[in-house]
């Protein structure tokens, strides 16, 4: 079933991104300044995640990105600042093996590759997206449920439909677990 269209302008967009840089930033505030005392940080960081995610889906679902550039140049990006934030990530401490899970950063990477294959929309490039999913997203921080959600919400601004919708509130919620 689809469902209406949603355009949203570039100022938006770009405000969305400011408020989860700040929401991510008063996380980490909290959690390495002030050993995770502040409970209002805490709570304003759980949003950081679901506004990347969103914001990452809707620009990679706009018209022409695959003719643009937009996947290469975002997986270049991604990948260049994903390395240099490890560096502190991992030195910080606080991660189950070291340095497991990788950073959203690569949260992030993982979900954009996954999409460039699907765009690509060949038998073998679909084979490698799901090889993609199902292998980075047990390494990156959040997970499945949030390389999924980003490939959910690209799907409903490519197509709005009922089942994108669902899938992408499933995969946001399922981040509680």
């Amino acid at each position: 079933m689809e469902m209406p269209a949603i355009k949203l302008d570039n100022g938006t967009v770009e405000a969305l991104k400011w408020i989860g840089l700040l929401a991510m930033s008063g996380d980490h505030v909290n959690k390495y300044l002030f050993n995770a005392t502040l409970p209002l940080l805490f709570e304003l960081g759980r949003v950081a995640l679901p506004i990347f995610v969103f914001v990452i889906g809707y620009n990679l679902a706009r018209p022409e990105a695959m003719e643009r550039g937009v996947y290469t140049r975002t997986m270049k990006r991604l990948l260049i600042f994903a390395v240099i934030a490890a560096v502190p990530y991992v030195s910080l401490g606080g991660l189950w093996e070291g340095w497991w899970p990788l950073n959203i950063l690569f949260t992030l990477l993982t979900a954009t590759c996954a999409l460039y294959l699907i765009e690509l929309g060949t038998v073998p490039a679909l084979v490698a997206s799901g090889v993609v999913i199902s292998i980075g997203g047990g390494l990156v921080e959040f997970w499945w449920p949030a390389v999924i959600g980003t490939i959910a919400v690209w799907a409903y601004f490519k197509k709005p439909s009922v089942i994108a919708a669902l899938m992408a509130l499933t995969a946001c919620g399922s981040l509680v677990l």
